[in-house]
């Protein structure tokens, strides 16, 4: 008996054990590095307003623990994202948006104060009366959005409009890059109301990425969809991978459009003429059965084939003018005006079928 409670005991303090392990990563991801990961010897810490810290400027190695606690946690955070641009890119490191003090900010300021990594600024900058210099000087990227608010945005305008990025941003917020995603957005749409903050950011710090007129956060060109008549190259021309990049490329996409427009037309004309013909060969409608009807299949099936053509066709046409792109609205235009030009001496006087017939 007494074995038998010792063995059970015994037992009982190995899943102790196992569990109180286990509970420390519980969830799959590795805890954020506590207040200890974050050098903070400085007096400044304790005491920012002090006199003597007014020329204090926190460590390298503080603010690369901070970035990396905070970004390690979550990385979808506007701040995360500027991080990522500053370090991936050498074209923007000297930007006083890439100094590592504001990174730290943009996560800090509004955004995530309570979080671990923010423990350094939010001692040394937290507080109104700190007199070091560099909280102010190297301050976060004024009017970006803090992660919340990117979020709700991006859900607002998405709600609205499905546009590329939706997405992913929709299926799993926790994969998408907040700021970049935003920034596409109204890139495309800038007038909509959800991007004020963006406007705002972008009047303040011209030169951010998420800024640049005509291309996306990632460098590519950024297609509008302005529902005003406007010029421009970048525009999606019926298909998400058909945006041209270059004047050529436009120049090249308005000749392909005009042809289709004249043949468009030609098509027409020669639809008319068939049908024309059709209704002058129509028997008397006394002498239709179910014999003629399965007679005509041949041509009806050929009406049908033509009139999807001619839908299919003049839909897109339709949809290209809707882009609002004035090259792009007159080269479908002119090709349609040249094409009567070319083809309506052609057309058939219309013939009524025969008396009697419908």
């Amino acid at each position: 008996m007494k074995f038998s409670t010792t063995l059970i005991l015994a037992i009982s303090s190995i899943f102790s054990i196992v569990l109180g392990q286990d509970h420390s990563n519980h969830g799959g991801t590795s805890p954020a590095p506590n207040n200890s990961t974050l050098p903070m010897d400085s007096p400044c810490y304790t005491d920012p307003t002090s006199a003597t810290c007014a020329d204090f400027k926190m460590e390298g190695a503080t603010l690369d623990a901070s970035i990396l606690s905070l970004c390690k946690a979550m990385s979808y955070m506007p701040g995360c994202s500027v991080n990522k641009i500053c370090t991936d890119s050498p074209t923007y490191s000297a930007k006083p948006w890439c100094s590592k003090m504001s990174i730290v900010a943009n996560v800090c300021q509004n955004d995530m104060p309570k979080m671990a990594g923010c423990k350094a600024w939010v001692s040394l900058c937290g507080n109104s009366t700190s007199v070091v210099k560099q909280c102010k000087s190297e301050p976060e990227i004024s009017n970006i959005p803090t992660t919340a608010e990117a979020s709700a945005l991006i859900n607002s305008i998405c709600t609205e409009m499905n546009m590329p990025g939706c997405d992913k941003c929709l299926a799993v917020p926790k994969a998408c890059d907040n700021i970049s995603t935003y920034s596409d957005l109204c890139k495309s749409m800038p007038e909509m109301s959800q991007c004020k903050k963006w406007s705002t950011m972008c009047q303040a710090t011209p030169d951010l990425p998420f800024c640049t007129s005509g291309t996306t956060s990632s460098g590519e060109p950024a297609p509008s969809m302005i529902m005003y008549f406007h010029t421009g190259i970048h525009e999606y021309i019926l298909f998400k991978n058909l945006i041209p990049k270059t004047s050529g490329q436009l120049a090249g996409a308005w000749f392909a459009i005009f042809f289709i427009g004249v043949l468009y037309e030609g098509f027409g004309v020669f639809r008319g003429n068939l049908e024309s013909k059709w209704a002058i060969t129509n028997q008397p409608c006394s002498s239709l059965s179910l014999g003629s009807f399965t007679a005509s299949l041949p041509r009806d099936f050929i009406r049908l084939a033509m009139r999807f053509v001619d839908a299919t066709v003049g839909y897109c046409l339709m949809l290209i003018t809707m882009t609002f792109n004035v090259a792009l609205f007159f080269s479908v235009i002119a090709g349609l005006a040249v094409g009567s030009f070319l083809f309506a001496k052609f057309r058939s006087v219309s013939v009524e079928p025969k008396a009697g017939c419908h």
